[in-house]
């Protein structure tokens, strides 16, 4: 049986949560603040969260991208030291103009309560736009 994602509390981490670089600013897309990739270069955006009890968890990211190629990427979950807990292959695809796109990624296994970082890593994504990351 799967857990009961739909009754748990989402929290929402939007720019704030963002460790922000020379690589990743903060800017405005379709009328929201977000952390915009600035760069074709290999680059990671760390967003730092927060857990509070010991359960299954998923991660649903917010985006725009407004170029026709798809950027293939990976969301990394690391814990407070940095050690690799999970990693999965994400895609980002085309988003309408005014719209967003998002995707989701589920622990694999219960994780602590704690600090973590979930980390995407793009390569080839100027102009991705990440407006959120919702924790549930």
């Amino acid at each position: 049986m799967q857990p009961a994602y739909d009754l748990k509390l989402i929290t929402q981490y939007r720019t704030n949560a963002v460790k922000l670089n020379e690589d990743v600013t903060k800017d405005s897309v379709n009328g929201r603040l977000c952390a915009v990739v600035k760069t074709n270069n290999k680059t990671a955006v760390d967003y730092l969260i927060q857990t509070g009890v010991g359960d299954r968890y998923s991660f649903t990211v917010k985006y725009f991208y407004g170029k026709e190629q798809e950027v293939k990427g990976k969301l990394q979950l690391l814990d407070a030291s940095g050690a690799m807990m999970q990693e999965e292959t994400v895609n980002f695809t085309f988003t309408r103009s005014g719209k967003w796109n998002q995707f989701t990624v589920n622990t694999s296994s219960q994780i602590n309560a704690g600090n973590y970082i979930v980390r995407l890593i793009v390569e080839n994504a100027n102009g991705l736009a990440l407006s959120s990351m919702d924790v549930q």
